[in-house]
């Protein structure tokens, strides 16, 4: 797994479109375009340079590039171009590649790759695809090896990719498909087929090293470390040292950091291998020195990976320790950027709803006037009927899509809101309880011992809560497997706390309902489980979720201490909310307390 993650330093950076441009005469073009008429000429040299542009950002500028992204992003939704729609899933891809977020940086070039071939432009169509495995790499190789067909399945689609881009002829696509095969190779750990993949993006390059520097320097550090794993030390170290001096070398575009960023991280993964850990420190401490200048957390925790080996076998325990928090640290971000880049997704969907509603309220809006006209002229006898009937209809589908489109920006909502709880508070709260288990305690006495032992405890308890609440704010398995399912799994945890034990009751003939029923039932649910928790004191509750015909039954029940049936007030935050929810259901709601509470709710399906 070591090896396959600094192999991906080899392809990662590809650059495309124009090679090494000034980006200074780039922005003057685009300057320039956008002082003439609009046109479809005019607006697809703007794309293309703007295109160019996020291609050829230094690496160490990644708030330019997000800039450069979004400008292209923004344009192309009004440029007379049709291409320009493509090219702005490319340019995203990118972005979100360098960002990390790879499964949204695979699903945008997969749609530009589908769109270049639809618009029949080769060079594009050929190049997207070269990115598109690059970024496959990127994902399967961040995990173990799959099933034998799953792996047969991926080699045949590089070999593929392989060929389109031999008949393209262009060299540097044909490099970066040769290095992309160096991962599958490496990762099956066949060092004379990915070191022929390595002097072939070597040798394809040679026209022009400095056109194709990464590419024609990384395939020829890929044959000396497969010689070096294969046994001929001497003859692999002495490549790569060649390489090393080459990466001492200063560069305008910074590449020369990812060279030396390679270097520490390979040679510090060998040494390792060889038990050699010294050698692996002071080789990780020259990728370390690199990384300074570039934001790369995915490399970051490959070296500290390599620190925390080394000085564990070293046996210095406090330096060991010191790079191990620097791991957990960074696993805990990558599930935070998991969680956004679900957020990011839902933010794309929700940002072009809105502007679909934006278009449609408009609509609307002259839908009326029309309607009014032709009611108070009163000319049109049927026909007026027959369209007020139609318009009718469509606003009442416009309102739909409407209110659908608000769920989605609550849901994002408190997907961000649970992710904040998770990835933060909850982190916090962690690191509280390992310094605390951390205090020397041998020479506590019985009381200061207790003290601890509740201390302990109570961040314990803390921590569960907010987990809870975090994952209970929209959980996954009742947008992926229904109200049903999400019910019980509630009810499970709820269990877990031990103050009022829950049983539920739950009979429907649908496995699913729609997103806002569901939604909304749910948070019913989860507000009258609140309650009882905060003020019944109640040893046992029932949730029970009937369907009955066309009408959904659902009963909340406890044997807590109850409350004056007169002094019901539906203005309270709590109440008001639930009965807010029901209304727009166009349902009904009916509470009796006596010894207990129960809430019945019944809504039309």
């Amino acid at each position: 797994m070591r090896r396959i993650t600094l192999i991906l330093l080899l392809i990662l950076p590809t650059i495309i479109l124009a090679q090494t441009p000034k980006l200074d005469s780039l922005k003057n073009v685009v300057q320039l375009q956008f002082g003439k008429p609009i046109s479809v000429q005019r607006d697809s040299i703007l794309t293309i340079t703007m295109a160019s542009i996020c291609s050829n950002v230094s690496l160490t500028e990644p708030e330019l590039r997000q800039t450069w992204t979004d400008s292209l992003i923004h344009f192309s939704k009004n440029s007379k171009w049709r291409q320009s729609e493509a090219y702005s899933h490319f340019a995203n891809a990118r972005n979100f590649h360098f960002k990390g977020f790879t499964t949204l940086a695979f699903k945008e070039m997969e749609t530009a790759t589908k769109l270049f071939k639809q618009f029949q432009n080769t060079k594009m169509y050929s190049l997207a695809y070269s990115n598109l495995s690059v970024i496959i790499a990127n994902f399967f190789y961040s995990k173990p090896v799959a099933d034998e067909a799953t792996e047969k399945k991926y080699l045949s689609y590089l070999l593929e990719g392989l060929d389109l881009t031999k008949k393209q002829g262009d060299p540097l696509l044909i490099a970066n498909m040769n290095l992309s095969l160096v991962v599958y190779f490496l990762r099956h750990k066949n060092y004379e087929e990915a070191k022929k993949h390595g002097i072939n993006a070597f040798e394809v390059t040679q026209a022009d090293t400095e056109k194709y520097y990464y590419q024609h320097y990384g395939g020829k550090w890929t044959e000396g470390l497969c010689l070096a794993y294969l046994g001929k030390t001497n003859e692999g170290f002495a490549i790569m040292n060649q390489i090393k001096a080459i990466a001492q070398k200063p560069r305008k575009d910074g590449m020369e950091k990812f060279f030396q960023l390679n270097n520490g991280l390979t040679l510090g993964n060998y040494f390792l291998e060889k038990k050699a850990y010294q050698n692996a420190v002071n080789e990780a401490k020259i990728a370390e020195s690199a990384l300074k200048s570039m934001k790369l957390s995915t490399f970051d925790y490959a070296v500290n990976k390599i620190f925390y080996e080394a000085y564990k076998n070293l046996d210095k325990p406090k330096e060991a320790l010191e790079y191990f928090e620097k791991m957990r640290a960074y696993e805990e971000e990558e599930h935070h950027k998991e969680v956004m880049g679900q957020y990011l997704e839902w933010q794309l969907k929700y940002e072009d709803e809105k502007q679909k509603n934006q278009i449609q309220t408009l609509e609307n809006q002259q839908l009326i006037q029309t309607k009014n006209f032709l009611l108070l002229a009163g000319i049109l006898g049927l026909g007026v009927i027959a369209y007020v009937f139609w318009s009718n209809r469509k606003l009442k589908k416009k309102n739909q899509e409407i209110q659908e489109a608000l769920l989605q920006g609550q849901t994002m909502e408190r997907k961000r809101m649970a992710s904040e709880l998770h990835d933060n508070i909850s982190n916090k709260i962690l690191g509280v309880k390992m310094r605390v288990e951390l205090l020397e305690n041998e020479n506590f006495t019985a009381k200061e011992r207790t003290n601890f032992d509740a201390t302990l405890g109570f961040i314990d308890e803390v921590y569960s809560d907010i987990r809870l609440v975090s994952h209970n704010l929209l959980p996954d398995e009742l947008e992926k497997q229904g109200l049903k399912i999400a019910i019980e799994n509630l009810i499970k945890k709820l269990n877990l706390i031990g103050k009022t034990h829950f049983e539920a009751q739950i009979q429907i003939n649908h496995a699913r309902f729609s997103p806002r029923l569901e939604y909304e039932i749910y948070s019913i649910i989860l507000e009258l489980v609140n309650n009882i928790l905060k003020h019944a004191e109640a040893k046992n509750a029932m949730i029970s979720i009937i369907e009955e015909e066309k009408h959904l039954k659902v009963l909340v029940v406890d044997n807590g201490k109850g409350f004056d049936n007169q002094a019901i007030n539906f203005e309270s935050l709590g109440l008001k909310n639930i009965h807010s929810r029901i209304e727009s259901l166009r349902g009904e709601i009916k509470i009796e307390s006596n010894e207990g509470t129960a809430v019945q709710i019944e809504i039309p399906v």
